[in-house]
Formats: structure tokens, C-alpha cells, sequence
């Protein structure tokens, strides 16, 4: 096959997207409104539990998860730096003190038993995310939880539409936080949704993302109809977004099908390549993959060869734990120094066809 260039992330931008957004701009009503009240309610219906809040960003729905939480300076946050940074910053922005976690690193997820081992009398929360929509030991997760009494913010950014044992991703802890992100799986330009446990801290949510304000309360020429009990931020998506993620919704079945065959071709070609690692996939987990992430040898030259036939590559994300603003978290973190110096991530979207992947195999097993 003739190289073509074939893109790490692309923009999934359907044409009724762009019909939808042109509609909600030109109703007029273009704020936080029955459109994104339409969007929770769809993407609820989706993931199977209707307490979900939708917000301007992701970031904004984990600052939110944590707010709810009750971390605060004083307390201790259990944390991967194998992630976004956005995680790690909004951990930060609590005032609590992030504690690294390992990583496994056959995996990349935060190690459940260097969790065990981080945990102290000051431990608040453990915040960890899915590594490139690859699932982390959820029952691993959950165990240490219930055993010492902790909250959990699920960073589901990359992970839309994985299942563990059966359910979906957004069930399981008590807080998970998604990301519509450009180049998620599905976009609404920017934006994310919080899944919660209850209605009551739906509600609670919901006022917290728009400064504390009822919307729904009963308004008159010389009154609003609301009083405020809790200082909020404007979290809130708009309409116009919504608009594009509703649209966007009837393809999301299909977007994820995609990336899981591509994924497990991948994992069939590359499992015996010298010199590469495939990652591990946990017994009852069906992953979203965001990207495919493989470890090599010689990374430079893996990266060289790819390059060379129009292949996107990256590291994706930074480990945070190496960032100045965190210098003085430092920790000894051995799997995720092995990890970070051979990962790299290859595409894996619905934008690769079979055919792409077989080729990407084959430059790869001819060697770097």
C-alpha cells in the first residue's frame, strides 16, 4: 500500500454537528439551556445512570468531582502523574497534597498496590485515570476504597463507552469525570460531564456549575425565585456545544467499535514483534482506546520509521510528577521511569481502517 498520512487524533466533526450548532445560534438561545438538559439526559441513557452533569470542560468536571469530594488543604491525594495534566492541576487547585502513585507497567494505570502504600491518616480521595482509554483495575481500586474509607474521582476522559464487568465506565465511583475534548472520541468543541452517585448531589452539582443559581426556579418581572446557599463557578456547558455533542451521539457506537477492532488487530500482529511491548488488557474490561500505546527499544528510531511513512506518533502526555510547578512532590516511581522512556502511541481511531493497521504492522515488524 501507498504511504498515506494517517493522523495520532482526528476531529470526529459529522455534518449534522455543524447543522446543529448553525440551528442553536441562530434560535438565539445559545446558553446553558434545553439543549445541554437534552445532552445529560442522552449521554445518562448511554453510560446508564441518569445523575450526570454536563460542564464547559473536563477539567472543569474534575475541579467539580473534587469539590464534592471535600478535599481540601490538610488532606492527601493519591494520584498517577502517568496522565493529562489537567489531572494532576486540578488536584493541585484543591489545596491537598498530591502523593504519587506507580504506575503498572504492563498497563500504564496507576499500580493498586502502590496505592496501599501511599495511604496515610491524612488520605482524602484517590484520583486516577484510564491510560489512553485503557482500563485500570477497577475492583482492585474499589477494594482499597471501601477498605480505608476514601473517595474516588474516576478521570474517564479517554475512556467513553468502556465497560467493566458488564457496566459501563460511570458507575462504579463517586465521581467520573469526561472529557469532549477536540480530539476525544466524540467533541463538543470543548467540553465534559460528571457522573454522580445520586440525584442529590446531581442537584448539588448542577447549582455549583452556575455560581450557585436555580435555574429552574419560578421567576417573575421582580424576582429571579432563587436565593443562593453555596458559592459556585460557571461550569455550566452551553448550548451550542451541546448542540454538537447531541450529534454527535449516534455515532459513538460505531466510533468505538472501530478503535476496539483496530486495537485487538494490533494486539494479534505486534504480539510477538522483538523489541515492542503491547499493553495488558484486564479479564472483564472492554477499553475505549483513545490512542495505542506500545513500548519499544530505541525509541527515537521507532519514532524515525513511522515518521518516514506518514504514521502519527507521540507521547501524548507528560508525566507530571517531572513538572517544576510539582517539583517538590518528587517520589521514586521505578515502572513508571521504564514506562516513560519507551511508550509510545500510534493510531488507533476511526479514521484507521483495517487495511491501515495491517500496513502500520508491517513498517513496524520490518523493523526500526
Amino acid at each position: 500500500m501507498e504511504d498515506k498520512n494517517i493522523p495520532l487524533f482526528k476531529v470526529h466533526m459529522p455534518e449534522s454537528a455543524i447543522e446543529a450548532a448553525i440551528a442553536t445560534l441562530r434560535s438565539g438561545f445559545v446558553a446553558g439551556g434545553a439543549k445541554a438538559a437534552k445532552f445529560e439526559t442522552e449521554f445518562g441513557a448511554f453510560i446508564g445512570n441518569k445523575n450526570v452533569v454536563a460542564t464547559n470542560c473536563g477539567s472543569s468536571a474534575l475541579l467539580l468531582a473534587l469539590y464534592l469530594s471535600g478535599a481540601k488543604a490538610g488532606d492527601e491525594i493519591i494520584c498517577t502523574p502517568m496522565t493529562c495534566n489537567a489531572v494532576s492541576e486540578s488536584a493541585y487547585q484543591t489545596g491537598a497534597k498530591i502523593v504519587w502513585a506507580d504506575i503498572a507497567k504492563a498497563t500504564g494505570n496507576i499500580s493498586h498496590s502502590s496505592i496501599e502504600s501511599k495511604i496515610t491518616s491524612k488520605t482524602k480521595a484517590i484520583l486516577f485515570s484510564h491510560w489512553c482509554g485503557r482500563l485500570a483495575d477497577i475492583d482492585a481500586i474499589k477494594a482499597i476504597a471501601k477498605k480505608h474509607n476514601l473517595k474516588v474521582i474516576e478521570d474517564a476522559a479517554s475512556a467513553i463507552g468502556a465497560i467493566w464487568q458488564g457496566q459501563k465506565i460511570g458507575n462504579h465511583f463517586d465521581y467520573t469525570a469526561f472529557s469532549f475534548q477536540a480530539v476525544k472520541q466524540i467533541t463538543t468543541g470543548d467540553g465534559g460531564m460528571l457522573a454522580l452517585k445520586s440525584e442529590a448531589e446531581k442537584e448539588r452539582a448542577s447549582l455549583l456549575c452556575n455560581h450557585g443559581n436555580d435555574r429552574k426556579a419560578k421567576r417573575t418581572p421582580t424576582s429571579l425565585g432563587f436565593d443562593i446557599f453555596e458559592v459556585g463557578w460557571k461550569y455550566q456547558m452551553n448550548d451550542i456545544a451541546a448542540s454538537i455533542g447531541l450529534a454527535q451521539m449516534p455515532f459513538l457506537e460505531e466510533i468505538l467499535a472501530k478503535s476496539r477492532r483496530n486495537a485487538k488487530l494490533y494486539d494479534e500482529l505486534l504480539a510477538n514483534v522483538p523489541g515492542l511491548q503491547i499493553l495488558k488488557e484486564y479479564p472483564g474490561a472492554i477499553s475505549s482506546p483513545w490512542a495505542y500505546t506500545v513500548l519499544v527499544e530505541r525509541r527515537d528510531d521507532f519514532v524515525k520509521k513511522l515518521q518516514e511513512h506518514k504514521i502519527g506518533c507521540s507521547v501524548a502526555h507528560m508525566r507530571g510528577d517531572k513538572l517544576t510547578v510539582f517539583k517538590e512532590l518528587a517520589a521514586d516511581l521505578p515502572n513508571l521511569d521504564y514506562f516513560y522512556e519507551r511508550f509510545i502511541n500510534i493510531p488507533v481511531g476511526w479514521w484507521v481502517s483495517e487495511e491501515d493497521v495491517k500496513a502500520i504492522c508491517e513498517i513496524i515488524k520490518s523493523g526500526w
